[in-house]
């Protein structure tokens, strides 16, 4: 067996503080609307990495590239690791760990190129993040307009709280 070989990659999509500190306080209608709009980023992202970067190594010492299939799982977490001394903090993050291997257009199994998703790692992040700031501009603007109807005060204060803190404009990515 080869000791250099990697079985799998992590990546990690983080919300930004705001969004987990608002997903964290919030009521569970709009905890969960936060949750959708935060994997709806997620698997745009995923998506576009693997309609946009081929990845699957092929031919003789894998220097061919090709398009591919990831296999992935997908973990999600809610808070920040704890540092000696500190408490929880909420943070809304998904870990995805891509399995070193990938399945090709033609069907066959190939070793995913690990210097390719490495070259592209820091431009999903952005990626991500723009994808979830739009996300949630809808999602938000429907979820104060319901709560204006049904006069949902407490829900409403809540919201324009949060948003007020987070009234930054997402970058977008290129």
């Amino acid at each position: 067996a080869n000791e250099k070989r990697v079985p799998g990659y992590d990546l990690t999509f983080s919300a930004p503080k705001s969004v987990s500190a608002l997903w964290a306080t919030a009521p569970p209608e709009i905890q969960r609307q936060i949750e959708i709009a935060f994997d709806v980023a997620v698997n745009s992202t995923l998506t576009w990495l693997e309609k946009n970067v081929p990845l699957a190594r092929r031919g003789k010492g894998g220097y061919r590239r090709e398009f591919a299939e990831l296999v992935i799982a997908q973990f999600d977490h809610g808070t920040s690791r704890v540092a000696k001394g500190k408490e929880f903090e909420p943070q809304l993050h998904r870990h995805c760990v891509i399995a070193n291997v990938c399945r090709g257009q033609d069907g066959r199994w190939s070793a995913v190129n690990s210097r390719a998703l490495h070259e592209w790692t820091r431009s999903l992040g952005p990626m991500f993040r723009a994808t979830l700031a739009e996300e949630l501009r809808a999602t938000v603007a429907a979820l104060v307009a319901y709560a204006e109807e049904t006069e949902s005060e407490p829900v409403v204060e809540h919201l324009r709280e949060s948003l007020a803190a987070t009234a930054r404009p997402a970058p977008i990515a290129p």
